[in-house]
């Protein structure tokens, strides 16, 4: 063998023995990452259980609630139709008395300003007729007695002289 193959030959023996090496160092290193890796999925894995059926408690707690708050909604809503109605029909029904008042008030207003000019007509307009002639009938009655007691004191003055 020539220098040159030993020389080979020791490389080559070297670097298989590097390389065997590097992959004893990788399988322990493998082999040690996997151990951590199992002991850590054996540490974690009930708190993963744990954490599962906690979001599934948390996911029916959701469905339920959803539930509820559909129905609330619906209900609510049901709710807020209904009193829409009843305040529409208590606005219109409100409305109608409004102008059924406002009809009877121009009634009533009508109604006395007929008996008032009913009341000048029947009972003012006789009882100015009737006063005046009251008052015509006393200048009169005044007049008449008027002369006749100016003629009695003439006659006393004529008796006393």
């Amino acid at each position: 063998m020539s220098y040159l193959e030993t020389v080979l030959s020791i490389v080559i023996t070297v670097s298989t023995l590097l390389q065997v090496a590097v992959l004893y160092l990788l399988y322990r290193t493998l082999r040690e990452v996997g151990r951590r890796t199992d002991r850590l999925i054996h540490e974690v894995e009930p708190h993963i259980r744990d954490l599962g059926e906690g979001i599934r408690t948390v996911r029916r707690s959701i469905d339920e609630s959803s539930a509820e708050l559909k129905a609330t909604i619906a209900a609510v809503r049901a709710t807020t139709q209904e009193l829409s109605g009843l305040v529409h029909h208590t606005v219109e029904r409100a409305e109608r008395q409004v102008e059924e008042l406002d009809h009877s008030i121009d009634q009533a207003r009508s109604r006395v300003s007929d008996l008032g000019e009913r009341f000048d007509r029947v009972v003012l307009e006789p009882a100015r007729v009737a006063l005046a002639v009251g008052a015509g009938v006393r200048r009169a009655v005044e007049t008449l007695l008027g002369s006749q007691a100016g003629r009695s004191k003439k006659s006393e003055r004529d008796d006393g002289v």
